[in-house]
């Protein structure tokens, strides 16, 4: 392993949970230019993000905890696709001129497809505003701005699965998510054509906790209190669900957890639709003496090729993954695999593997890898206090963290073959909101 060299310190202030958006606003789509006693505005155009693998959030500086807030300011970075350097991301004007910004970024939300979101903003007595929000095309950073005909939208965070779920898509490539400005009681409809964005409101129900979307853009959602769903077919047409537990699989379509009073078990249900109005309940598992019952920012959803996978934590000391989907098996729990975690902090998927970062039940920071076939994990590391993980499709692990002392926080990859190299060692705090760009 080595560390890469130096990046640049800058004047940056930390973020300390992008993961919750606190009250936020919008002030406008303006990145000044130019220095702070002089400044313009100009629209921006692109990010240049064209030749990345991956981009984060990152923050350079000395800086104690204490300090961090007052003297350093978040950035954009990038990882090289190439050769795997750490460079800052610019901004750039329709004329190719860099644009300056005193906005940071804080928010940075993956689509699954095409596209990331990104919210600049400022840390404002220990809340987050967001001052601009924009959709930036991975393929070569176009930033198109998020907006309404009449006002601006942007996401707001969902964890009822850690690792997914704020923005989803369906088979056209439409983007969904609850919007933050609402309380997340308006659900968006996304579409991206000709360089322009449209936004639709396809649902406006009080109470919204989480959602799923499925291909053909049907949404099942569960209020807040997590008692009652419901699933909205295309054409607007409302259908109860039994279970609040739902999740969406690598087909595509909704599958409900509902349990049998009669038989005092458990069946796993698949909703498919029939016609825009209509849909199909089928039973692909049936009387399971245990189900899903879905924990509140406890499970993660996993996609490895064509499986879907989801973790169940049991007690402080076990965690079960259930094999949800599996084109050629009925949904089932992994008999033989239980990870050897007190909590996980992050969790990802490669076509033919796991990934958990955690700590485990001895105390002790810990990466273990499950292959998807064998079911067997095995210990990548535990070198490293690992917060945040990222598969890009050629089986590359991005990792953001410190070492197992507290001291470097950093940024590595390691490789499909095993190898692990630290890209940069030399941040204020580990690397996050990771996002594959290949």
């Amino acid at each position: 392993m080595k560390a890469r060299g130096e990046m640049i310190p800058e004047n940056k202030r930390v973020l300390l949970a992008i993961s919750i958006l606190l009250p936020i606003f919008f002030a406008g789509c303006e990145i000044p230019l130019g220095n702070d006693e002089q400044p313009q505005t100009a629209e921006l155009s692109y990010l240049n993000v064209g030749d990345a693998a991956v981009v984060f959030v990152g923050y350079y500086g000395n800086a104690t905890d204490a300090s961090i807030l007052e003297n350093l300011q978040g950035r954009i970075y990038k990882v090289t696709e190439d050769d795997q350097q750490v460079e800052p991301v610019g901004y750039y004007s329709e004329d190719d001129d860099t644009l300056y910004t005193r906005n940071e970024p804080v928010a940075l939300y993956d689509t699954g497809g095409d596209y990331f979101v990104l919210g600049l903003g400022s840390l404002t007595g220990g809340s987050f505003d967001v001052r601009s929000g924009y959709l930036i095309r991975k393929s070569d950073g176009q930033a198109l701005s998020l907006s309404t005909s009449s006002r601006y939208i942007f996401p707001r965070n969902q964890s009822y699965f850690l690792n997914t779920g704020t923005i989803q898509t369906d088979d056209a490539g439409n983007l969904y998510f609850a919007d933050h400005f609402t309380n997340g009681n308006s659900i968006y409809k996304v579409s991206v054509s000709g360089g322009s964005v449209s936004a639709e409101e396809v649902v406006n129900e009080s109470g919204i906790d989480w959602f799923m979307v499925n291909g053909s853009g049907s949404i099942a959602y569960a209020n807040k209190d997590n008692v009652l769903s419901t699933l909205q077919t295309t054409s607007g047409n409302e259908i109860d669900l039994e279970s609040v537990n739902f999740w969406v699989a690598a087909d595509q379509q909704i599958y409900v957890d509902q349990y049998n009073y009669d038989a005092k078990m458990h069946d796993i249900v698949r909703i498919t639709p029939v016609s825009q109005d209509t849909v199909a309940f089928d039973t692909v598992a049936a009387d399971l003496p245990d189900g899903l019952t879905l924990s509140n920012e406890l499970n993660y959803l996993l996609n490895a090729g064509d499986r879907t996978l989801i973790t169940i934590p049991v007690d402080s000391a076990e965690i079960e993954i259930w094999e949800v989907y599996n084109q050629d098996n009925p949904p089932q729990l992994l008999q033989n695999v239980t990870l050897d975690f007190a909590y996980i902090k992050s969790a990802a998927a490669s076509n033919s593997a796991l990934y958990f970062a955690g700590i485990g039940t001895d105390g002790q920071p810990r990466l273990d890898r499950v292959d998807v076939l064998s079911h067997t994990p095995t210990t990548v590391t535990d070198q490293y206090d690992i917060t945040e993980l990222e598969v890009t499709p050629n089986g590359d692990v991005f990792f953001g963290g410190h070492d197992s002392a507290g001291e470097k926080k950093v940024i590595g990859v390691i490789t499909p073959g095993g190898d692990i190299e630290i890209l940069d060692n030399t941040l204020a705090v580990p690397a996050f909101n990771l996002i594959s760009i290949d």
